[in-house]
């Protein structure tokens, strides 16, 4: 029983390793473990930058699965967001006008290897895209939080006060 249930997460584990199929001439410049944040939930996988593109593929441990490829080309800004100490937050806006954010260690040194390998590419195909002045960026403004999150966040703040207060009361 033990032996197979070790076998099984051998082979659980082979699979969070298995990364993406790499294109004719696309190399892995960086990788790492990484959470993809959605409204809900944090998405763990993992996190290439090659030189073609940005790919997150999630592990069969999240409750949503998903892979994303984003192409060098629709990057059109990367920001750290929060302090160092206290949030680890990559930022990825696209030209679409959407925002994909990734939890990262050591994601200034993201950044520093994402806008390289634009500003490469860039040098390839004699054009530029990638905002440099982050000023100019225009961020759309996101919802402050996703209402059912609130509610979540409300209950559990309540039920904790309470806690707080039955076993001082108690005392």
């Amino acid at each position: 029983m033990e032996l197979i249930l070790l076998l099984d997460l051998k082979r659980i584990f082979r699979f969070v390793k298995n990364e993406m199929e790499l294109e004719t001439d696309e190399e892995i410049i960086r990788k790492a473990r990484a959470n993809h944040i959605q409204p809900l939930e944090g998405v763990g996988g993992r996190l290439l930058l090659t030189n073609r593109r940005l790919f997150f593929k999630s592990h069969m441990f999240n409750v949503k699965t998903r892979e994303i490829s984003i192409p060098l080309e629709d990057i059109i800004a990367v920001e750290t967001k929060g302090s160092d100490f206290i949030s680890k937050k990559l930022e990825i806006f696209l030209k679409n006008g959407s925002i994909e954010e990734f939890i990262v260690n050591h994601r200034k040194r993201w950044v520093e290897e994402i806008e390289q390998a634009i500003e490469e590419k860039e040098k390839a195909s004699g054009r530029r895209w990638y905002i440099r002045n982050k000023e100019s960026l225009t961020v759309p403004q996101k919802p402050l939080t996703h209402p059912l999150k609130l509610l979540v966040q409300a209950i559990l703040l309540g039920v904790c006060v309470s806690l707080l207060i039955y076993f001082f009361l108690r005392i």
